[in-house]
């Protein structure tokens, strides 16, 4: 019986994978759309949260059982960095909605292994508030630039978006607090 729950895992996990493979695949064809260098930021931008994204997706998934609540989670993540990529050189905003949307996902995936106790080595709070924080920044830029509410560059917001990431994806590796036993 566990033999055959851990083959189902592994055929899941296989099914993720590949799935990856597609939206990295389908994600190139957009590279020849791009205009200005903003756009070769953003492209190159979209392709380091999909592979961030695999990456601690695949830290976390090690040695655990693989609920159809995660394949599911997955693959509407998947969907999403399609939409990532395809909008990454449009030299729209849109952009950032979708990487607002991303990052509220995770907060749902963040929470769904914090409530089924996965041990990842995950400081679980830090991924939340970070998550959470990116989810709404993200946002906020989205509407700032969708909306015209300050003169802005593109570049500049897509720098900026570069570095909150980067921030963020530092707080996903936070090493969980010690708990200390004070003993008097």
């Amino acid at each position: 019986m566990e033999q055959e729950s851990r083959t189902k895992n592994y055929l899941n996990l296989d099914l993720v994978n590949v799935m990856y493979g597609v939206v990295a695949s389908y994600g190139f064809y957009f590279i020849d759309k791009a205009v200005t260098p903003t756009d070769y930021i953003r492209f190159i931008f979209a392709y380091a949260v999909l592979f961030m994204d695999w990456v601690y997706a695949h830290h976390t998934y090690k040695g655990q059982d693989y609920k159809k609540s995660y394949l599911f989670l997955d693959l509407v993540t998947l969907f999403l960095f399609s939409r990532l990529l395809s909008t990454s050189t449009a030299g729209d905003s849109i952009f950032y909605f979708w990487l607002s949307i991303i990052f509220a996902l995770y907060v749902i995936w963040d929470y769904i292994m914090r409530q089924d106790n996965i041990n990842s080595g995950f400081n679980w709070k830090s991924c939340l508030t970070s998550d959470f924080i990116g989810a709404a920044v993200f946002f906020i830029l989205w509407l700032v630039l969708k909306n015209n509410i300050f003169l802005q560059s593109y570049t500049f917001i897509t720098i900026a978006a570069v570095a909150i990431y980067t921030v963020i994806t530092l707080a996903w590796y936070r090493k969980p607090e010690k708990k200390q036993n004070i003993t008097i």
